[in-house]
């Protein structure tokens, strides 16, 4: 069979989603690049290029089509439809790396170079749904993912394809030469730079900040129905009364849209609303929340309450949930809002928010918020941690996924956030799962999914920015894709002139 390794490459990438944060994820993550590099070296195909992305696709993100249906409220047939029109559409920079490879310099492969050039200019175009990358898969070699912090986690996916095309070269060629040995040695010092960095952001003994991250499992039936809208609340009241005032510094954080009485965003005092929790001494909160300025401007919201009651103007959401939170296309033709009546109705938010957190004995915390898939957006954390967040909060309701592996995708590509930044994420779900990542994207504590309780870490806040933060962010790989263009540009005109 002609694609057999395309084939292949992809089962072995799909399982490897299916494996987060584990080592099995990262050896499938290793096989899986090294088939397709084999394939890529053999014959650069664009058919072979969508069986990869079908393959991998289907098997690592099967949970969609449950979620398309119940997000979306679609049946079975409409929700196979659309999930076979995202695995096509998933597939569509897969084939850009094709179009890179036939144009790019062939002398690149002497060094491994060709295939992680033209994959990773590729993978940097906005063209997924969702922005996985091959990287994400080896989260557990946290010696390995530290490189994120100086180009970000795309700089992983780099070394991924850059080795794996070393090995594939080798197999080729029954040689081992530069080919081979260079990728190996950037790997070796990429894991001297991870474990270094991981000694230097070793937590200090005494911790400033004590943070408390409430999930109450409140199913989605009841999370949608105005029945249960005050005792969905009451219930996370309830359960951030349970801890009791105490001498350190505390923040109780709810997940997303825990409020759904449409808080006003204008109030300036816990006590213009009963409904909101009210802090105490040493206590304060972070709370998503529903909020309205009129009928036309409605926000998915997240709201700081202080220690002394103030609240500082909220953040609202900026990536919304097409055919969940809006559906596409509606602002300008109202009649499509008809095929998806479910769908809400949301306005964009426009600014990032940092809250300052300063407590009674003067610690103080900068948060920033990101609500929902906002922390799988590379770019949203680096500009909140360039603004001063010490601490990023990922708000989110991961219960449409049901009882399937999708919570801890999440969680697995949001860890990169942290290593990126080098700061603390904390990740607050209704449903699971919830969990604490240090800056070395490590999962220190989690709460189980479908399960209530409170999920209590100490933390230290960071000020320091990483060199992805202040400097690089992901200008490289832009700078790549445009070599990328040109070279393909030159081709494309030598090729005319052929003719």
């Amino acid at each position: 069979m002609k694609f057999k390794n395309y084939i292949l490459a992809g089962i072995l990438v799909g399982i490897a989603w299916l494996l987060p944060e584990t080592w099995l994820s990262v050896f499938f993550a290793f096989a899986g690049s090294i088939y397709l590099c084999l394939a890529l070296s053999k014959r650069a195909s664009y058919l072979g290029a969508i069986f990869f992305g079908v393959t991998a696709h289907a098997i690592g993100f099967h949970w969609l089509i449950d979620t398309i249906s119940d997000f979306g409220g679609y049946t079975l047939i409409p929700s196979l439809s659309i999930f076979f029109l995202f695995l096509i559409f998933s597939s569509i920079p897969i084939c850009f790396s094709i179009f890179f490879l036939k144009y790019l310099p062939k002398s690149l492969n002497v060094y491994s170079l060709l295939i992680p050039i033209a994959w990773v200019s590729a993978e940097v175009l906005p063209l997924k749904i969702f922005p996985w990358e091959m990287g994400h898969a080896l989260l557990k070699a946290t010696s390995l993912i530290q490189i994120s912090d100086l180009f970000g986690s795309l700089t992983v996916s780099f070394l991924l394809l850059f080795v794996s095309s070393g090995i594939a070269n080798y197999l080729i060629n029954k040689k081992i030469n530069k080919s081979l040995i260079g990728p190996l040695i950037v790997l070796g010092l990429s894991i001297l730079y991870g474990y270094k960095q991981q000694l230097k952001f070793i937590p200090p003994q005494k911790l400033p900040l004590t943070v408390a991250l409430v999930q109450a499992n409140i199913s989605i039936q009841e999370k949608n129905n105005i029945k249960y809208f005050k005792s969905n609340a009451d219930k996370y009241i309830n359960l951030s009364n349970n801890l009791m005032p105490i001498e350190e510094n505390l923040l109780v954080i709810w997940p997303e849209s825990v409020l759904t009485h449409w808080t006003n965003p204008e109030i300036r005092n816990v006590d213009s609303d009963l409904n909101l929790p009210r802090p105490a001494t040493n206590k304060a909160f972070l709370i998503g929340a529903l909020s309205a300025k009129s009928r036309e401007k409605l926000y998915n919201s997240a709201y700081a309450i202080l220690e002394d009651g103030t609240i500082p103007y909220p953040y609202h959401k900026q990536i919304l949930m097409p055919f969940g939170e809006y559906m596409p296309l509606a602002s300008i033709f109202p009649s499509i809002k008809n095929l998806n009546p479910t769908a809400g109705d949301f306005t964009a938010g426009k600014n990032l928010q940092v809250f300052d957190f300063t407590f009674n004995n003067g610690t103080s915390a900068k948060v920033s918020p990101l609500i929902c898939y906002e922390d799988i957006v590379p770019k949203m954390a680096r500009n909140v941690t360039k603004l001063g967040a010490q601490i990023l909060v990922n708000l989110t309701n991961d219960a449409w996924f049901g009882n399937t592996i999708a919570p801890f995708q999440h969680n697995q590509i949001a860890a990169f956030r942290a290593v990126e930044n080098k700061r603390y994420l904390l990740r607050s779900t209704n449903s699971g799962v919830t969990t604490v990542i240090n800056p070395t994207g490590q999962t220190v504590s989690f709460l189980k999914p479908f399960t209530e309780g409170i999920l209590k870490e100490s933390i230290n806040t960071i000020s320091e920015q990483t060199y992805y933060t202040r400097y690089f962010g992901r200008k490289i790989w832009w700078f790549l894709l445009l070599i990328c263009i040109y070279y393909s540009y030159l081709g494309i005109i030598r090729k005319n002139s052929d003719i």
